[in-house]
C-alpha cells in the first residue's frame, strides 16, 4: 500500500505539473487578449459617444445657446456609464454642465472631444481641449465627458474569474486523466514489486497474470519467464545436490566399512602378536631365576630388553 501511494503521488505530480503550467499559460494568454479587447472596445465606445455629443452640440455652440446645450448634455446622460457632461467654448467658458463629477480619478475615464464648425478639424489640435484666449479657425469648443469605469472593472473581474474557473476545470480534467493513467501504471508496478518480494523470500512459484491492457505486459511476461527459469534451475540444482549427497553417503559407508575392517584386522594382529611376546617374556623371567652365570645373565638382559621393545 505504501509503494502504491508513493508511486501514485509521484505520477500525479509529474502529470499535473505540465498540465497546470499549460492550463495557466493558455488562460493567461487568452485573458490578456480578452482584457485587451475589452479595453479597446471600451475606448472605442467612449470615443463614439464623445463624437456623437460633439455633433449634437455643434449648433448650440455656434449659437451660444445654453438651453439647447443643456438639453444635449441631459440627453447624453442616458448613455450607459456616462456620469457628467460639460460643454465649453473654445476659450474655456462653460455653457452646460450636467451630471455628477467624481473626484477619484481611478473611478472615471475623462474624454475631451473638440467641436468643429465643419465637423472635422486638424488632428494635431485634438489634444488641446482648453485653449483660452486663442481663436482656432473652425474650433467652436469642447465637450468633456466623464465615464464611470465600474462596468469595465466588473467585466474584467468576471473575465478573470472565468479564466481561473477554466484553468481549474482544465486541471481537474487533467488530474482525473492523470489519476486514471497513474492507476493503470501503478497497479502493474505494485504487482511486480509484490512478486519480486516473494522471489526475494525464496518463493519461486510466484506468478502474476498478464493482462492484454497492461502497459507493462512485456515486462511482466519477462519477469514470469525469468522466475520460471529460476525455478527450473533450482529443481535441477536440487536434483544434482541430492545425487551428490547419495554418492557421498555411499563413499562414507565404504570408508566406514574399510575403517571397521582395519580395526578388526589390527585387533586380531595385536592379539596374535602379543600372546607369543608375553609368553616369551615369561620364559625369559624364568630363565633368569634358573641360571646364575654372568654371561647368561647378560644375554638374558638383552633378550628381556628386546622382548619389552617387541611388546
Amino acid at each position: 500500500m505504501k509503494v502504491r501511494l508513493v508511486l501514485r503521488d509521484r505520477m500525479l505530480l509529474v502529470a499535473l505539473l505540465p498540465v497546470a503550467l499549460v492550463a495557466f499559460g493558455l488562460v493567461a494568454a487568452l485573458m490578456a487578449l480578452h482584457l485587451n479587447d475589452l479595453q479597446t472596445t471600451h475606448q472605442q465606445r467612449l470615443h463614439a459617444v464623445a463624437q456623437q455629443v460633439a455633433v449634437d452640440s455643434r449648433q448650440g455652440l455656434a449659437d451660444q445657446d445654453r438651453d439647447q446645450l443643456a438639453l444635449v448634455a441631459s440627453g447624453a446622460l442616458r448613455e450607459r456609464d456616462l456620469r457628467a457632461v460639460t460643454i465649453l467654448t473654445f476659450d474655456g467658458r462653460v455653457l452646460a454642465n450636467e451630471g455628477q463629477q467624481r473626484d477619484t480619478a481611478a473611478e472615471r475615464d475623462v474624454l475631451v472631444q473638440p467641436v468643429w464648425a465643419g465637423g472635422v478639424g486638424p488632428e494635431h489640435l485634438a489634444e488641446q481641449p482648453l485653449t483660452k484666449g486663442v481663436a482656432v479657425p473652425g474650433l467652436l469648443g469642447h465637450v468633456r465627458l466623464e465615464f464611470a469605469n465600474q462596468e469595465l472593472a466588473e467585466r474584467r473581474t468576471e473575465a478573470l474569474l472565468a479564466g481561473v474557473a477554466i484553468a481549474l476545470v482544465g486541471m481537474l480534467f487533467g488530474g482525473l486523466l492523470a489519476l486514471r493513467l497513474a492507476r493503470g501504471f501503478v497497479e502493474p508496478v505494485v504487482r511486480m514489486s509484490r512478486m519480486v518480494k516473494r522471489i526475494g523470500e525464496g518463493d519461486l512459484s510466484a506468478r502474476e497474470p498478464e493482462s492484454p491492457h497492461d502497459p507493462l505486459r512485456e515486462l511482466q511476461r519477462g519477469l514470469n519467464q525469468m522466475v520460471q527459469g529460476l525455478e527450473v534451475e533450482r529443481d535441477q540444482l536440487e536434483q544434482r545436490v541430492a545425487e551428490a549427497n547419495r554418492v557421498l553417503r555411499a563413499k562414507m559407508d565404504e570408508a566406514e566399512q574399510a575403517t571397521l575392517a582395519k580395526s578388526r584386522f589390527l585387533a586380531a594382529a595385536t592379539h596374535d602378536l602379543r600372546q607369543p611376546a608375553h609368553a616369551l617374556g615369561m620364559f625369559v623371567a624364568r630363565l633368569r631365576q634358573l641360571t646364575q652365570d654372568t654371561q647368561a645373565m647378560q644375554v638374558l638382559g638383552s633378550l628381556e630388553v628386546s622382548v619389552q621393545s617387541m611388546q
